[in-house]
């Protein structure tokens, strides 16, 4: 129970004691994956940009980390891409289908009162149907820390390849913002076209697979700053796979091929740690603090993420009797 304001439109401040775990006010949701709003889940120094299945490969922005790259104006950076978990049944990548066919039973929610987007679905494929449940958050008590986790429920018996990409995003087609008086081309008609976020020079790599599960980093340098970023994922998992592990230049990747049970739930971590800092040293930084958060694990992880969330929600504005309008307000504060 905590203390909230209530604003009745035209008249004054009271206070009073409500419960806020069940109010439906703090709550974003959908039960379709197109058309689709992205939202972000953010503390201040990540964010990432939420995503249709709760799988695919997400934008994530830090808070110190630009791109200010010869002839164009500084942008934020967007950092190698951390929250992929992708799903081969067999025919398929889950993530490769843009158009979502073959998702039933779709619902996501953003839950803003524990920070938390929450995403489930039966993937239906030929004759082969997974039950997929997704979770992600941005700690809310620690300001580098990111996790995803994903429970996957085969209704069927035979392979499964899951696979964990950490890779940096194409480069952008850019623009000489900081030198050219009048935008031409495909900039003068569509101005989304210089909306374009930053990009990170990846400058090491690597996966390896360690006594707990898998250990992914890379390093990188922002363009015309000394900033660097090291970023970091640990994973595990549940039941016996058969690891596989690849990197090039630009990213790395690892395959965890399982022979699965029908109706068997296997569930896939990961904890993302996240260090910009001018000095050397932010790799190793980042891969001794997400080896850390896999020891931890998830529910402690995500119990002091939402505990954090709900000593931010002790202060509230509320309005009566107009439901919408105390989501919105929700959305924003």
């Amino acid at each position: 129970m905590v203390a909230r304001w209530i604003f009745a439109l035209g008249l004054s401040l009271t206070c009073r004691d409500v419960a806020q775990a069940d109010d439906p006010s703090f709550v974003l949701q959908t039960d379709n994956p197109q058309p689709y709003t992205a939202a972000y889940l953010g503390n201040g120094a990540i964010s990432v940009v939420t995503a249709p299945l709760g799988t695919e490969p997400a934008r994530s922005f830090l808070a110190g980390a630009y791109d200010h790259s010869a002839g164009d104006v500084p942008r934020i950076a967007s950092a190698p891409a951390w929250n992929e978990v992708d799903i081969n049944n067999g025919f398929r990548w889950l993530n490769a289908d843009l158009t979502h066919s073959g998702i039933e039973h779709y619902r996501q929610a953003l839950d803003m009162y524990n920070g938390l987007l929450h995403t489930t679905y039966i993937w239906s494929d030929r004759g082969k149907n997974i039950q997929i449940d997704a979770e992600e958050f941005v700690s809310r008590d620690r300001a580098q820390l990111a996790a995803t986790r994903v429970t996957v429920t085969p209704e069927f018996a035979g392979e499964l390849t899951i696979r964990f990409p950490l890779r940096n995003w194409p480069p952008p087609r850019r623009y000489q913002l900081e030198k050219i008086q009048k935008l031409e081309g495909e900039a003068a008609k569509n101005q989304w076209a210089i909306w374009y976020p930053g990009r990170l020079d990846v400058t090491a790599l690597d996966v390896e697979r360690t006594s707990r599960g898998l250990l992914m980093s890379l390093g990188a340098t922002a363009p015309g700053y000394r900033n660097r970023l090291g970023e970091a994922i640990a994973i595990d998992w549940t039941g016996a796979a058969e690891v596989e592990l690849h990197k090039d230049t630009e990213s790395a990747e690892a395959q965890l091929h399982l022979n699965v049970k029908r109706g068997e739930s296997y569930t896939f971590t990961k904890f993302a740690f996240l260090v910009i800092s001018d000095a050397s040293g932010a790799t190793q930084a980042a891969k001794q603090s997400a080896i850390i958060a896999r020891q931890a694990g998830w529910h402690a992880l995500l119990g002091a993420s939402e505990a954090a969330w709900h000593a931010l929600w002790d202060s509230d504005l509320l309005v009566e009797g107009n439901p919408d309008l105390q989501r919105s307000i929700h959305s924003m504060l």
